[in-house]
């Protein structure tokens, strides 16, 4: 019984990480693509999305009392990360960034949506 369980807990564990990567690439492949990206694959986006998070992690901490330059400094810095990685012009990567914000925004909202219509709590039952 207990090999079951830790066996289920692996599969759960794998699968929201799954599920979060997929959340976190699926709106930039589709906002790159919208703004016309030279580089738009799985392995770019995701190679972005680390990178402008690391960064922007990094202005976040070196700003906690400045909120407003430290989102204005992530905007610029998303931009030029995925300007960069994507292939693309800066003012494109304007775009594509807040594209990949709205729409991320949407499908985090779908996916709460989802896991409260069935009910599925964010605790492990089997911990």
């Amino acid at each position: 019984m207990t090999v079951l369980m830790g066996g289920m807990y692996v599969a759960v564990m794998l699968l929201i990480f799954f599920a979060v990567v997929f959340i976190l690439i699926w709106p930039l492949q589709i906002s790159a693509k919208m703004i016309e990206a030279k580089r738009t694959g799985f392995g770019s986006c995701l190679l972005a999305v680390l990178a402008a998070n690391v960064l922007s992690t990094i202005v976040f901490f070196a700003l906690p009392q400045l909120a407003v330059i430290a989102l204005l400094a992530n905007v610029i810095i998303t931009a030029f990360v995925f300007a960069g990685v994507l292939g693309t012009t800066f003012i494109k990567a304007v775009a594509i960034t807040i594209v990949y914000w709205v729409l991320l925004v949407a499908v985090l909202f779908l996916a709460f949506f989802v896991v409260s219509l069935f009910g599925i709590g964010l605790a492990m039952p089997f911990v």
